[in-house]
């Protein structure tokens, strides 16, 4: 739980069309987290019927450290 996290960084690409009415799934995972920083890099992938549509390096800021 943090009070605020902010994107310092993102890096995406779309890879495959999304239409209206499909059930789009996201998995996520921490990367890396400096807690002295203050920041956790987090690999986003997101699919369609088990196909790939989405995929994100995202850099966090977070205001609260880990407990």
């Amino acid at each position: 739980d943090v009070d605020l996290a902010i994107t310092v960084k993102a890096t995406i690409d779309f890879r495959n069309t999304v239409r209206a009415g499909d059930r789009v799934v996201a998995s996520e995972k921490v990367q890396k987290e400096s807690l002295s920083k203050k920041r956790t890099g987090v690999e986003v992938v997101s699919t369609v019927a088990d196909v790939e549509v989405f995929t994100g390096e995202f850099h966090m800021y977070r205001t609260t450290d880990k407990k």
